[in-house]
Formats: structure tokens, sequence, C-alpha cells
């Protein structure tokens, strides 16, 4: 799923959309994808064959943020090295490979129209891009049922959205921790 469509999906949850100028909806979403990026990580693997290793490593993988670990079959740890736009492991004597080099993604830079996002990521992005188009389109809907005099009952209050967001980044930051020692007991 691609960032727009991902970004239709949640406009296709709201009954009324009055926070729906593109502008505005696409920078949520890409606020959306740097939140997720700093907070949680959105993370992909690549395999470098031997060959591959000793002919210089292979093309720098797009949007690769920061490698996480490299490790061969047996599981062992690898150094890597990023020289001339090639992403390369360093191998010792007792290496086996293929290897696997984990890294993660920067998500922000990634084509709204065209680019993949990252199955594991989705669901999280979906229900904080909700939640951020929610602040602003329940601001609109309390201004225009104020100046109608039209009762606020069925609306959650701002500071309810409010605190929904802040649980939200704070289990994309448990998903992360989550994640980061386990690579590290590898």
């Amino acid at each position: 799923m691609t960032p727009n469509a991902l970004l239709e999906r949640v406009k296709a949850q709201f009954v009324l959309l009055l926070h729906d100028e593109t502008d505005k909806l696409e920078a949520l979403l890409v606020q959306a994808l740097n939140e997720y990026q700093d907070k949680a990580g959105a993370m992909q693997q690549v395999d470098i064959s031997l060959l591959q290793q000793q002919e210089g490593g292979i093309s720098m993988p797009p949007y690769l943020l920061t490698v996480i670990s490299a490790t061969d079959t047996d599981q062992v740890w690898h150094e890597t090295t990023t020289k001339n736009n090639k992403l390369n492991v360093v191998p010792t004597r007792l290496s086996s490979p293929p290897f696997t080099v984990d890294y993660l993604v920067a998500l922000s830079e990634f084509d709204l129209d065209n680019d993949e996002l990252p199955r594991t990521a989705t669901g999280m992005l979906q229900k904080y891009l909700k939640v951020l188009i929610e602040i602003p389109n329940t601001e609109r809907e309390i201004y225009m049922r104020t100046a109608s005099d039209m009762p606020l009952d069925g609306l959650y209050s701002l500071s309810e959205l409010h605190d929904r967001k802040k649980q939200l980044e704070d289990e994309m930051e448990l998903s992360a921790n989550m994640l980061l020692p386990s690579m590290i007991l590898q």
C-alpha cells in the first residue's frame, strides 16, 4: 500500500470530513510517516551473496536510513561499509555467507504515490494518521455545531484526541524498544 492509498483508506473512515484540503492532509500524512520513522522505525532486509560481497557490495538500498545489523548464515554479526553508493559486509575468515543486512527505512522520503509502505507499519500508521486528521476535523466540527447552535453530543473532546495521539506515540516507541533489544541478542 502506498502512503496516498493509506491516506485514502483513512479518509474513507470519516462520516463527515471537514478537514479535507489536499495540502493539509498530505502534511498530516508526512507528519505520520516522520513520527513513525522516528519513534518505531520501519525495518527492511537485504541479502548479500559471497560473490556480491567480493565484488564490492550491492547498490545502496533505496531509503536506507541506518544499518541495524548484518549477520551471516551462522548468525554471526559483521560490520558493514557504505562506500561509493554501495553497501557491503566486512567478512572474517570464519564468515558463512550469504549475509543478511537489516536496516531502517527513511519513510519520510517515500514517494507518496508509488512507494509501498512496509506491511508491518501500515496498521499503526493508519491509526496514527486517523487521529492526526481527527484533531483538526473535530475542531472544525465543534466550530460548525457551535455556530449552528447544534449539540456537541457524540464528538470526542480535543483532550481525548490528544491523549489518544500520545498513547499511539507511546505504542510506537514501545514497539521500537521491543525490536532493538531483540536484535542485540541475535
